[in-house]
Parts: C-alpha cells; structure tokens; sequence
C-alpha cells in the first residue's frame, strides 16, 4: 500500500513513470501589450470593431487542436454616429472551421478567398450593445471555431466591419494551434468557469461540441444560466450554480418584480426605493409576496425546471449604505433589537436615529441582513430536499468581510457576514483582483498575485477561529477572469490564483469571468490547474497542516512590490504582510505522506531555493517526488532514498515564474519516476543564473509603506512667520499627520493618506467633511479611474516669504507605469487660504494618457437639520449644484466634447458652465468657501451623490492629455474662505 500513492498519481496524470527532466522557466504565454494596442487608429471614422480581448492583450487568437474555442467581435461607437446596416467580416485559413454562431446570430456568406475563408456576419443583434464607451463583450457576437492542424501552426487572418456605406480598415488577427487539452476532474473540490450567457449562446452540435471540452478541461463546477448548456453540464453531472437577475441579489433586491409598495424598501423622506424590499417582508415570510415573489420564482428554477442545483447569488448592498429601511415594520424591529421603547424610537425615527444611535443602527442592518440571508437558504434547502438534492443559497461577499478587518468598514459591518457565516452552509468570497485594464499601459505590480494569498489565507484562518468547525461553512472562491469590458489577466496568473484557492483550504473556486473571449491558451491553464487539484485536492481537504519544513530562495530574489498591498477590490491587512517573500509554502501531512507546495510569486523570474525539513528522523529512509513533473529527488549517485539527515540539509528545487510545484515526501519506495541528482540540478540552475541575476537587476526599487513613514517622521517642527508645523498624532486614523497652525486657520494634511488636506478649520468652523480617506484636494483621475489615497514622500515643510510651503510625492502610479506625482500645498499668511499645486511627471519610457481630478468633500454640502448647502459657478451663466442624490457633470462650455470623460460614468443631470470659480455656501456657516481652477485646464466639474452618501463629491476633472516620456504636466486648485 506504500507506493499505491504513486502509481495512482501515475492514472491521474495519464503518463508512464519514466519521463525526461525539465524545469520550467515559467513565465507567461500571454504577454499583455504594453500599451496601444488595439486604440482606435485615424482612419477608423466610424463604428470600431475588435477581437476582444485579443486585440488589446497581443492580437492572437489560439486553439487547441481538434477542440472548440470562441473568438469574440465587439463594437465602439465612439463618434455616436446612428448605427444602420453593420456586418462583421472574418477571413480564416482554411485549416480553421466555422462550427457555429452565437444563437440568433446570422451568417451570410462564407466563401473562399485564396488560402483563406471569408466569413460574412450579420451584426444585427449587436446593435443594441453598442456604446461610445468601451467594447462591450457582452453584446459581441460569438463566433465558434476549431481546427485539426498541427499544434505549432500559425497563420494570418484578418476581420473588419462594413456600416452602411463605411469600410472599415482590415485588422490583422494570429491564429496559432496549441496541443489538444486534457485534464482530469478533481473529486471533491468544485472548480470551473463563471460563464456569462453570452459565452455560452450555443445550439445543437456547437453547444454539444463546447460542453464536451468543458468536461475535458477537468472542470466539474459551473456558474451559469438557465438554457441548453445548463441541462447538458447537468447531465454530465457538472454543479451548476445560478444568479437570478435582478430579483435575488444585493440584499434588498429580494423578489421578482412587479413589487406592490407596501413592500418596497423606505427611504428617510417617506420615499420608496423601485429595485428594494423591505428585509422584514422576507424574514417574516409576508404574504402573499414572499411566496408569490420569491419562493414561486425559486421553485420554478430549482424544482420545476430543474435548472440550477444552487443559487449564488452577489451580495454587495452598497447601494443601500444608511438609507434605510425605514418602514414602521423596521422601526418596531429596530427598537426590540436596540432594547428602546417605542417612544424613544419614535422620538428619533427616521430623522436622527442614524446619528443618534449609530452602532445600534449598524449592528441591526446587519442582524436584518443575517436573518434574510438565514431565510432564503432555509427556503432553498427545504426546496431541494424535494427533489433530493442539497441545495443551498450563497450571498457573493467581499473577502475581507471574512477577515479581521471587516468591521474596519461601516459598509460592511451594515451586512456582516460574520453575523450569518455559522448558520448558512455556503459562502462565496470574491477578491482581491489582481487585474489588467485594457487600452491603458500594463501596469507591472512585482507579486501582484500574492495579493490573493494574504487575503485567502486570513479569510479561512479568521473563520476557523471565529467559527467551531461543524457550524463552519464550505468556501468557494472567485478567482480573477475577465470582469465587465475592462479587466484581463494572463493565463497564469489565473491558475496561480486558483492554486492559491486551493492550498489555502478553499472548498471550490469559480473564475469570475470566463472565458468572454479568452482563447485557448486560457483553458490550458485552467486545466493544468484542475490536473493539480484531482492530483492533491485529498492533502487540502482531509490533511492536517504541518509545519516541518523550511524554503530558502539561493538564487537572486527580490521583495514584492509594496504596491501588491493595494490590489484593486483587496482589503489586505498591510500591517501583517508588508515583508511577506513572493516565496511561499505550505505543508499538508495525510497518514505518513506529505504534500509540500511551493509558490514563486515573481512573475518575471524563476527561482531555484533549497527545501529542508527539521522534524525527520535522520536514519530514516524517504523519497522525495514531484508527481507532476515525474520525478524524484535522487542521491549524487542516483540512488532513489534521501534519509532523513540528507532531508535536514535539505533538497535544492526549482520553482518556475509565477508557477507552482507540488512535492510528496513519502517513506521510501521503488516506484519507476525519473531521478533527479543534485548535480543535474546544479547544472541548470549555473546555466540559467545570468538570465535570473538579469531579471533580478531589472527590478526597480521601490519604496515600502517603512520608507514613507521614515521620511515623514524625520520631520521636525518648525515655528515663524506667524506659523507653526508639527507632526501630530492622529487618534482615529492610528498614525502621525502634519499640522499646520497659525491665527488664521489650522489645516491637517495627511501626509500617509494621499497628501489630502484632512481638516481645514477656520475661525472656529470646519470647512471639511471627514471620513478615513477623503478630506480636499485628493489627487486622482478620471480616466483611468483611480483615486491617490496612499502614502506620500515628504519632501519639504517650511515658512517662506511669509507663507507654509508642504511639498510631497508620490513616485510611482498603479496603472500609469514611469508617472510621478508632485504635490505642493501653499498656505497663506495674510488670509485663510491655501493653493494646491499638482505636477505629474512622464519618467517612463512610453506615452501615457489620462484625465487628472481633484477629489473634495466639502463640508458645507453636508444636510443639516434636513438643509444642505449649495455650490454656485461664478459665471454668465448661472448655475447652481443642489443635492438631489444623484450624479451631476456640470461641463465648461466652449470645450471641445470628450465622450470617453463625459461618459464614463452614468450622470442623472448634465448641465453647461462658463465659470471656473465655484462658491460654497451653508445655512450653518457664517463663512462661504471659494474653490478657484484653472480654466485651460477644466473639462467639467462632477458632484457625485446618493442618498447613502453624507456628503457629495467634488471633483473638477481636468482635459484627457497624452504625456511624452521627460515631460511635465501641472494644474493648481485654490481655496479661499470668506466672510458671507
């Protein structure tokens, strides 16, 4: 029975025991442009089309032989031109055959042109889908191709669109084959592919022809609707899980439409919320909605129409931050839950009792939420328990709100998932999202993907000590895909992801995306990653963590990027993992085998390190194997045992980039693997070590959140010209800001947060609304949006002619490669004044493109005593912003129109300006604020508001500029307060 383990690795794999050695270098198969591709040239006057993603990632497109893959046409109407007759045109070698279209999609001629196939599509069903505001891959139309050539083929091919009268020019697309994908379906751990309908739009033999390559991809789980695919997974016996749209989501978005108002979710004023139900009429099982609503609509789904085996459904009720409910229904709740008569209640409901009893307030959302949640899943089960199957429903949530952490946002303490974690079965947790934007420049974060390690491993740990084990629930996770029209990865990134899932006790992983355009190179990955899965899952999930080992890089490594930190939708605990090694491991013991993995988060260097255990007996025999690459660690002579004193020494190996490697230490055995000697990897390691000392030199410095800290802690005070700036400790935000006092005003600039002027009092009066990471004059963008809230070099802080002069930087921007922030604040001696002063610096090698903005919260916007302030543009033209609790652009006249600015977001009102001075006034304030910008530079102004939100934005959003390498580009923002 001692070497059963081999000879079952050895079915798993499907291979003999003796192979040839190999190590990996690692690295990517897809490698993202680094910015360009795919922009829309000057001959393209009209309606664009792409292959998305390839066009933007390295315009190829490849398929594995004798299988299916999806090639993806999208549009942009960029000029908004009215959209007529639109054809696709697709020109294939012939050694690529069409299987089918996307259902409702029509083919109108294919015909051979020379060695190629021109293919004729009608666009049609697209029309609907296209915007000026980025390729839609949601309405792009599915073209389903496969080819029997050779693995290794390669070949040119070409598309483009006709509208109406208009040609478009011919863009060039590669077509390349990659050896057929074969896999092997993991047990126990579910893994597979969040499918959006689009993707899998198929009839008859095209559909039965992709839901067989799903199947040989070694994916056993599926996230999808309700249709053809869906029975055919069923079927095969794959899991399906299923998101209702719109009427099973986001915690108030509760039943199927119509909703009668008596059950609608209340706002503060008395109105009535069209998209939410009160949480009481789901809880309390109010009928007749609960049952016609919700359980009718879920019962048809899981039972009638056997369409789904559970419902995982997104959970993210941020929409619905302190705005309710309302209703007396929660009024008479809130008071049994807060322990208050109903004349306290009354006396505070609805107007201050988000004021006055705030944490109460807080904690019963949440305890609403828990008992809705609780409600659902129970209905679900009792359901599928009909049928006999174990159904559950699972809320989508944010990682970090199954970290320590979460109570560190008021959002998601409003919806705890900690409140319901013990009582549901399954929970769903999505993030970080270590992501790639298309049409910007590629954005290298060095141990980007580690990102999904500190918050995977933190997420499982703080259950398990929060949670007994019998009342814990199973995890699924959503590793990174492709997400909306925007965010891409590499292939192997994802399937570093999915393993991180996976070693850090995940019970099942769904990408979210996929593939919605992805070629083959994509499912290779995924498949790969599920070999692993079937090979290991029983170490994972039946294994008992071990800790009696030790990994130590012997080759040149560098540290992550601090930036890893702030992964897009992370939440990682950077106190805890700032110095965490791109190296990492883990050790599972099952009887008297152990599985050691070993991640290398360096996407751009391979690494040899040396494994040694300390808890072996030294006389003993084992055999170290890695099943995956079938071999053995041999001795210098080729001998098959390693005892346990050879063991302690350790065991050199080899870690391809952003890979991982999975070992089994085993008593000793005989089994036919080919042996590896130290020699043989000595060899390869001297032989690859100039390309590894190459890529560890070409790793820029970087500074840690350390070396921020330093250089604002040595800061000293300085005192003059009737100014004092000092350091002080900052109780809520738990660190040190900068304070600059005089007679006039006092202002606290948060150096480590973004350089923001945190607090500007004045006389007395407080001319900002605070909260953990806004304040005024936070530097940010547009396009690409992002918002600048990390840490700032301080650079000077003095008094001169008169004035305090703070400059800070910020040497590097996630996203925008080589660009350097430069940031002056000026304050005034002789009035309460200040001017912010912003330079962005081109320091990399490539153009970059982008909208700068200012983000403000101003205080006097804030509702009083049910009043709120107002913002009036100084112009000819008068124009006033008021709160109506929804989006405004206000848009400088005479500036030529910038769809990609004006409509990157969705704004409930647009109005016109000709001013660039902005007056701020409150009923309460016995001063009004002026905010002066610079004219050549202003685009629009944008107040972002919502009922949930204290406070509107402002944000003047400067001209979209294309910045050259060595160049400068600076604006300036200037606030003065006055005497009303």
């Amino acid at each position: 029975m001692r070497h059963g383990f081999i000879w079952t690795m050895a079915a798993i794999l499907g291979v003999s025991a003796a192979a040839a050695l190999d190590f990996d270098p690692g690295g990517f198969s897809v490698h993202i442009a680094p910015g360009g591709l795919g922009a829309r040239t000057a001959e393209e006057t009209n309606i664009t089309i792409r292959a998305f993603p390839a066009a933007f990632l390295d315009n190829q497109f490849a398929l594995s032989q004798s299988q299916p893959g999806v090639l993806r046409l999208a549009f942009n109407n960029e000029p908004e031109v009215k959209i007529g007759k639109l054809t696709a045109f697709l020109e294939l070698p012939k050694a690529i055959q069409l299987v089918g279209l996307g259902r409702n999609q029509t083919l109108l001629s294919q015909e051979p042109v020379g060695d190629l196939v021109r293919l004729a599509i009608d666009a049609a069903p697209a029309r609907g889908t296209i915007t000026a505001k980025g390729y839609n891959i949601f309405g792009a139309l599915a073209v389903m191709l496969t080819t029997d050539a050779a693995p290794g083929s390669k070949w040119q091919g070409a598309y483009w669109l006709t509208h109406d009268r208009y040609v478009s020019p011919r863009l060039p697309l590669t077509f390349t084959v990659i050896p057929t994908i074969r896999s092997k379906q993991p047990k126990r751990f579910e893994t597979g592919v969040h499918f959006t309908d689009n993707c899998i739009n198929f009839e008859g033999a095209p559909l039965e022809s992709y839901a067989q390559f799903y199947a040989e991809t070694g994916c056993n789980a599926a996230m999808i609707v309700p249709g053809a695919m869906s029975q055919k997974l069923r079927s095969m016996g794959v899991i399906r899980y299923y998101q209702p749209s719109g009427w099973l989501v986001n915690g108030y978005m509760i039943g199927k439409p119509p909703r009668p108002d008596n059950v609608k979710f209340q706002y503060k004023d008395g109105t009535l919320a069209g998209n939410g139900v009160c949480p009481t009429v789901i809880y309390r099982k109010e009928e007749p909605y609960f049952s016609a609503n919700l359980a009718a609509p879920l019962r048809k789904v899981l039972v009638e129409d056997r369409s789904t085996d559970h419902f995982l459904c997104n959970w993210e009720p941020f929409m619905f931050d302190f705005k309710g409910c309302f209703c007396t229904r929660c009024q008479k709740d809130f008071g049994t839950f807060a322990k208050l008569t109903p004349a306290q209640v009354a006396e505070v409901w609805p107007g201050t009792v988000t004021e006055k009893y705030r944490d109460q307030w807080i904690d019963f959302r949440a305890w609403q939420n828990a008992q809705l949640v609780v409600t659902i899943e129970q209905t679900v089960n009792a359901m599928g328990k009909e049928i006999g199957i174990d159904a559950h429903f699972a809320p989508e949530v944010h990682i970090k709100s199954i970290t320590r952490l979460w109570d560190t946002s008021a959002s998601l303490r409003q919806y705890a998932t900690m409140a319901y974690a013990d009582q549901i079965p399954l929970l769903n947790a999505w993030g970080p999202y270590p992501w790639q934007t298309v049409m910007q420049p590629y954005s290298y974060v060095r141990g980007y993907n580690l990102s999904t390690h500190c918050l995977t491993r933190d997420s499982v740990d703080y259950i398990r000590e929060q949670i007994p084990a019998a009342k814990r629930p199973r995890l699924l996770g959503f590793p990174h895909g492709l997400q909306t029209n925007l965010w891409t990865t590499e292939p192997e990134s994802m399937a570093i992801d999915i393993l991180t899932y996976f070693l850090n006790e995940y019970d099942g992983q769904l990408v979210y995306a996929f593939p919605k355009g992805y070629d083959a190179r994509y499912w290779r990955a995924l498949a790969e990653a599920n070999r692993a899965i079937a090979a290991f899952e029983d170490f994972t999930l039946d294994g008992v963590v071990g800790k009696g080992h030790q990994i130590a890089a012997v080759t040149p490594y560098p540290q992550p990027s601090p930036r890893f930190l702030k992964a897009p939708c992370g939440g990682i605990d950077a106190e805890k993992w700032s110095g965490a090694s791109m190296l990492q491991s883990w050790e599972y013991r099952l009887g008297e085998r152990r599985l050691i993995a070993i991640a290398n988060y360096w996407q751009r260097g391979e690494c040899f390190a040396r494994l040694s255990f300390t808890d072996l007996d030294d006389k003993a025999s084992y055999a170290l194997l890695e099943p995956l690459q079938r071999r053995i660690y041999g001795t210098g002579q080729g001998g098959r045992v390693l005892t346990g004193a050879m063991l302690r020494d350790g065991v050199t190996i080899h870690i391809g980039a952003q890979r991982v490697v999975f070992l089994v230490l085993a008593l000793a055995t005989s089994a036919d693997l080919a042996v590896v000697r130290p020699a043989d990897v000595a060899a390869v390691q001297a032989e690859r070590l100039a390309s590894i000392k190459k890529a560890f030199a070409a790793e820029g410095v970087e500074l840690s959140l350390g070396d921020f800290q330093k250089s604002f802690q040595a800061m000293t005070s300085v005192s003059g010209g009737g100014f004092e700036l000092k350091r002080v400790a900052s109780a809520d935000l738990k660190r040190d800001i900068l304070q600059v006092r005089s007679a006039l005003q006092v202002l606290d600039i948060d150096v480590l947060g973004g350089g923001r002027v945190r607090s500007w009092n004045v006389q007395g009066v407080e001319m900002v609304n605070r909260d953990e990471t806004s304040g005024l004059a936070v530097d940010g963008f547009w396009h690409p949006a992002k918002v600048l809230t990390e840490p700032l070099m301080l650079d000077k802080a003095e008094v001169k002619d008169g004035r305090a002069v703070i400059a800070m930087r910020l040497p590097a921007i996630g996203g925008l490669p080589g660009l350097e922030l430069r940031k002056t604040i000026v304050i005034d001696g002789s009035q309460p004044a200040f001017t912010v002063q912003t330079t962005l610096h081109n320091g990399g090698a490539a153009p970059l493109e982008f909208s700068h903005r200012y983000h403000n919260m101003v205080a006097a916007l804030e509702v009083r005593d049910g009043a709120a302030g107002t913002a009036a543009f100084q112009g000819a033209k008068p124009a006033v912003f008021r709160r109506e609790f929804v989006r405004q652009m206000f848009t400088m006249a005479g500036v030529p129109a910038d769809t990609l600015l004006s409509k990157a977001f969705d704004m409930g009102k647009m109005t016109a300006i000709d001013a660039a001075e902005v007056v701020f006034s409150a009923p309460w304030q016995t001063m009004s604020l002026c905010a002066s910008l610079p004219s050549r530079d202003l685009y629009s102004v944008v107040f972002w508001d919502s009922q949930a939100m204290p406070c509107p934005t402002f944000e003047p959003i400067h001209r979209r500029v294309t910045l050259q390498p060595g160049q400068d580009w600076q604006t300036e923002m200037r606030w003065s307060a006055n005497a009303k």
